[in-house]
């Protein structure tokens, strides 16, 4: 082989391959879409749990309770106190300091939910932490998203009605709830495809891929995918 047609042997070679790598490239972008945010941040935290009552304070049955900081119980109880709240589930945070019981925050009643299951991320354990809140009764109807600040303030960003398509019903979303950010954003999405839970029941499929939700100003809402290009509003500090 002459040195001629050694060159364009070479030269036809790499071309080919630049071709191969760009049509590769053009499916996962296609498949992708357009670069997502970073790796996440927040993780899980593994929160003490303790034995705890809120006769006090007007509710019972608290379970599960854990621990924030030295003197705050994150919990889930019902109401006793009035009538309109007999047997209806709350999340709770409670200061419970030199004995003295006091609610801090208590979130939207639950309807017709037979549980509400709470799991707080964070960065680190003095927080601020994010709590997912899975509610359902036969079948999950969603998680509401809450935020507790370093001074255990705590609000309610919004719903993410979605759940894991099973053949015996919905289930939690939780497991595979992945919470991103960048450059002070916040946005969750999923890493199975989820359903959309409708009040009868009934669920409509998304693929993972098409449904995110974006955390900003303090609200949750609804979005297409945790892309940089469609995340313009900063999370606020």
């Amino acid at each position: 082989m002459t040195a001629r047609m050694k060159f364009f042997w070479r030269a036809s070679t790499i071309l080919f391959s630049l071709i191969n790598l760009m049509f590769l490239c053009g499916i996962t972008a296609d498949a992708y879409g357009e670069e997502e945010m970073e790796s996440p941040t927040y993780s899980i935290q593994n929160l003490q749990e303790v034995s705890f009552s809120a006769d006090s304070v007007g509710m019972k049955d608290c379970f599960p309770t854990v621990m924030l900081g030295e003197a705050f119980i994150l919990t889930v109880c019902r109401g006793q106190a009035k009538k309109s709240d007999s047997g209806k589930l709350y999340l709770m945070l409670i200061e419970n300091k030199n004995n003295e019981k006091t609610i801090r925050f208590r979130g939207p009643e639950s309807g017709d939910a037979y549980y509400i299951r709470p799991t707080v991320y964070g960065q680190t354990k003095g927080g601020p932490w994010i709590v997912f809140a899975e509610s359902g009764a036969e079948f999950s109807y969603g998680v509401g998203v809450y935020f507790i600040e370093k001074d255990f303030s705590m609000h309610f960003a919004g719903q993410m009605d979605v759940a894991i398509g099973d053949e015996d019903g919905p289930v939690s979303v939780v497991p595979f709830i992945r919470v991103q950010t960048d450059n002070g954003m916040l946005c969750f999405s999923f890493t199975r495809d989820v359903v959309k839970v409708k009040a009868d029941g009934s669920y409509i499929k998304i693929p993972r891929k098409r449904i995110a939700f974006q955390y900003s100003s303090g609200r949750l809402t609804q979005i297409k995918s945790c892309r940089k290009d469609i995340l313009p509003t900063p999370f606020p500090k």
